[in-house]
C-alpha cells in the first residue's frame, strides 16, 4: 500500500540509487461508510412482528376455518352455565365386605341357636343368636320367684297399712267424741255455777275433763297423722325392693 503525500525509497540489490516514484493522492477519493437507510429498519421489524403475530394466531384462525358448517337448532341444546360442585354419579357393582368381625359370646354355657346365616343382611336389635342355658333358666326362676314374694308382702303391708290406719281413725274419731261430751259437761257446769247448783270442787273437776279429752283428741290427730306417713313410707320400701328385683 502506498501511503497518501510521501515517498519512499525504494532499495536494489546492487545499486546506491534512488528512485522517486509519484503516489495516487490526487486521484483518491474518501468514500464514507454508511449504514442501512431508517426507512429500511423499520419495514424489517414491522414485517417480523407480522410474522410472529401470525405464527402466534394461526391455530386460531385454523379453528375459525372450520366453522364453516351448520347444524340444525333442534339438535342442539341449550343451558346457563352456573358455578357449582360437579357431582359424578358411578354405577358399579361389588360385595361389601366388613372391615371388622365382631364375635358374640355368651356368658354362660347352653345350646346356641343361630337365627340368621353368615353373609345374611341384618337390622338393629335384630336377634341373630339364641342361647338355651339351663343355669340361666334355673336362676331366673330364683329370681321370679323372689318377684313373686315381694309381691306377696307389698300386698300384705297395703292390708296391714289399711287395718292400721282404720284403728287409728276410730281412735281419733272416740277421743274427738269424749272431748265433745267433755265440752257439753263444761257447758253444762257453766250454768249450774250461774245458778248456784254446782260447787267449785264439781265445776273444777269438769273443767280438768275437757281439757284432758282435748288434748288426748289433738294428741291422738297427730299420731294417726305419723303412723300413715310412716306406713306409707315402708310402702314406698317395698315397692322399690320389688322393681329392683324385676330388674334382676
Amino acid at each position: 500500500m502506498i501511503g497518501q503525500g510521501q515517498d519512499r525509497p525504494i532499495p536494489f540489490l546492487g545499486h546506491e540509487k534512488v528512485t522517486k516514484i509519484q503516489d495516487t493522492s490526487g486521484t483518491d477519493v474518501i468514500i464514507t461508510r454508511r449504514g442501512p437507510k431508517r426507512s429500511t429498519v423499520m419495514a424489517g421489524v414491522v414485517a417480523g412482528v407480522l410474522i410472529v403475530g401470525f405464527v402466534l394466531a394461526w391455530p386460531s384462525i385454523k379453528r375459525w376455518s372450520g366453522t364453516d358448517r351448520s347444524f340444525d337448532r333442534s339438535r342442539l341444546r341449550f343451558a346457563q352455565v352456573t358455578r357449582g360442585t360437579l357431582v359424578r354419579d358411578l354405577a358399579v357393582s361389588g360385595r361389601i365386605v366388613a372391615s371388622s368381625y365382631p364375635t358374640l359370646y355368651s356368658p354362660a354355657q347352653g345350646t346356641v341357636t343361630l337365627k340368621v346365616r353368615a353373609g345374611d343382611a341384618v337390622t338393629r336389635d335384630q336377634l341373630l343368636a339364641q342361647v338355651d342355658s339351663p343355669e340361666l333358666a334355673g336362676m331366673l326362676a330364683q329370681q321370679l320367684s323372689q318377684v313373686e314374694a315381694l309381691e306377696a308382702d307389698l300386698d300384705g303391708q297395703r292390708i296391714a297399712n289399711q287395718t292400721t290406719i282404720l284403728t287409728n281413725q276410730q281412735d281419733v274419731d272416740l277421743k274427738r267424741l269424749k272431748n265433745e261430751s267433755a265440752q257439753r259437761e263444761m257447758n253444762r257446769s257453766d250454768a249450774a255455777r250461774a245458778d248456784g247448783l254446782i260447787n267449785e270442787i264439781e265445776y273444777a273437776k269438769a273443767k280438768d275433763a275437757l281439757a284432758v279429752a282435748a288434748l288426748e283428741y289433738e294428741h291422738g290427730v297427730q299420731n294417726a297423722r305419723l303412723q300413715q306417713q310412716t306406713l306409707e313410707h315402708s310402702i314406698r320400701t317395698v315397692e322399690k325392693q320389688l322393681e329392683r328385683q324385676r330388674l334382676i
